[in-house]
């Protein structure tokens, strides 16, 4: 069989070239949507202000690119089971109202060697909307800069997450998070809350598996540094919420507003064991508010 094509985008292109590499397309949108699954889409240096969601199969890298996604929900999105076996690399994704890089109800997906900044714009709205709402006396956190909801055997490794308001997110809204590997990322300066954190929302995480909870994922060999929460948190925030059987091991977590490593269980019903922290570097952090 052969290899499927490899698909490219220029800032000096047009999305009514073939998008080849001497007649590229003009936006990563529409060269996403024209390549068969499987396929490759290599986007040349410049600015894209635009938001990418990604529904198939497809190996997306940056050379010099950054998605300017000023004004839109996200920078990339990769979305539903179809699009299992994607792979986001090399980009530059700033500015989106909610998270940089959303990946969603998937699997097998490779989120590696991306920056991701400046996102969670949506928390300096006056009307702040969506998961940049507060919640009681909770503050919203619009999904932190690079976020796996649902996500399966996936792996985010050797990313830049800074100056958004959290860094990297991992829940179960509307399916379980486990299997993933978070490995040798950079997370520094997301002022307002973790650097990475593992929570539960799913209330039925803890009578059904296959339908919720955070478990079984690794997080290991990180730099969690000068975030406003903990450097690194698993949570149970609810009745019926579960994270659990996860390794924190051989990161450091240094300089964080919170606790280096935190665990909260807040009501009855609710699993947070099974959790493994072993061989972290953890110096300087702060106190845990919630620690009562």
């Amino acid at each position: 069989m052969a290899a499927p094509p490899n698909l490219f985008v220029s800032p000096s292109g047009s999305d009514g070239n073939p998008c080849g590499a001497a007649a590229p397309c003009r936006t990563i949108g529409h060269t996403v949507s024209v390549a068969p699954p499987f396929g490759r889409v290599t986007v040349l240096g410049g600015t894209y202000p635009e938001m990418v969601t990604v529904t198939s199969p497809l190996t997306l890298v940056g050379r010099g690119a950054t998605i300017d996604a000023t004004g839109l929900d996200n920078g990339i999105v990769v979305d539903t089971p179809g699009a299992a076996g994607t792979s986001v690399r090399g980009f530059t994704v700033a500015n989106a109202t909610f998270e940089g890089i959303l990946v969603r109800n998937t699997a097998g997906v490779t989120v590696q060697g991306n920056t991701v900044t400046h996102n969670d714009r949506g928390a300096l709205s006056q009307n702040p909307t969506g998961e940049c709402a507060p919640l009681g006396p909770v503050p919203g956190d619009c999904g932190e800069g690079l976020h796996l909801w649902a996500v399966a055997h996936s792996r985010v490794v050797g990313n830049v997450v800074t100056d958004n308001v959290g860094g990297i997110l991992v829940t179960d809204e509307t399916g379980p998070a486990h299997g993933n590997l978070i490995a040798s990322n950079t997370i520094t300066d997301n002022a307002e809350d973790c650097g990475i954190t593992l929570p539960s929302h799913n209330p039925a995480a803890m009578s059904d598996p296959t339908r919720g909870g955070v478990y079984g994922n690794t997080v290991v060999d990180n730099d969690s540094e000068r975030n406003g929460g903990a450097g690194i948190g698993v949570f149970a925030p609810f009745p019926g919420t579960a994270s659990y059987d996860n390794r924190i091991v051989h990161n450091s977590t240094i300089g964080n507003g919170e606790g280096g490593i935190n665990i909260h269980s807040h009501a009855p019903n609710q699993n947070v064991s099974g959790n493994v922290i072993a061989n972290n570097r953890i110096a300087g952090n702060g106190i845990d508010p919630d620690s009562g």
